[in-house]
């Protein structure tokens, strides 16, 4: 069994993929390339690790991370919206 850090990342990964198949917009505004880092609202300890990763991988692989804030919402048709972070 993996890590909870990469299984709540997994989680955010297959919910943000299913988002793009619906705003394929969002998707057009992700360079070629791109490290997708998801920053969730409600786990302040989860977004720190995922920015600090990132920052890391950054330095390290000339990627380009994309911020995605990913708030909890209670509709019943979704779990999850997802926003670029500033």
């Amino acid at each position: 069994m993996g890590s909870p850090i990469f299984s709540e990342n997994s989680a955010y990964a297959a919910e943000f993929l299913r988002y793009l198949v619906t705003h394929s917009e969002v998707g057009e505004r992700i360079p070629e390339g791109a490290v997708v880092v998801f920053l969730p609202e409600r786990d302040p300890g989860l977004a720190a690790h995922n920015k600090l990763a990132a920052e890391s991988t950054e330095a390290y692989r000339n990627t380009v991370p994309i911020f995605v804030t990913v708030r909890t919402t209670w509709e019943p048709a979704k779990r999850y919206e997802f926003a670029f972070a500033d």
